[in-house]
């Protein structure tokens, strides 16, 4: 097998990668995507040191760029996918945490000094 076959074969585990994580992230499954992550980086690795050492003739190069352009908007769409999560994931523990201040309040749990019209043992 060629260094390009090689290089291409790579590209295609990276893309095939992406689809993998988009549908891990979709299904919420984070401690397998954690685990798929540190493959693809170790894919990563193994690629950019054999990218660096290969010359492209001008069709192969042409080949690679369009796969590269695949692999770019896939990894764009879990970027996206991940910082719309963020933004979710945010907006949640901002009202759970305001539920909880108010449940606090109301329990007994919060401060009780004298004359609070929360200290019930006057």
């Amino acid at each position: 097998m060629s260094q390009f076959e090689t290089i291409t074969l790579l590209y295609q585990q990276l893309v095939n990668l992406a689809d993998e994580i988009r549908s891990m992230i979709e299904k919420e499954e984070y401690n397998e995507l954690m685990l798929k992550l540190n493959y693809k980086e170790a894919l990563l690795l193994k690629f950019s040191t054999m990218r660096k050492n290969t010359v492209f003739d001008q069709e192969q190069q042409q080949r690679i760029q369009k796969i590269e352009h695949v692999l770019m908007e896939k990894e764009g769409a879990n970027v996206r996918l991940l910082e719309s999560l963020h933004s979710d994931v945010a907006v949640e523990l901002k009202r759970v945490n305001n539920r909880l201040k108010v449940n606090k309040a109301y329990s007994g749990q919060g401060n009780r000094e004298p004359g609070s019209i929360l200290n019930t043992l006057e």
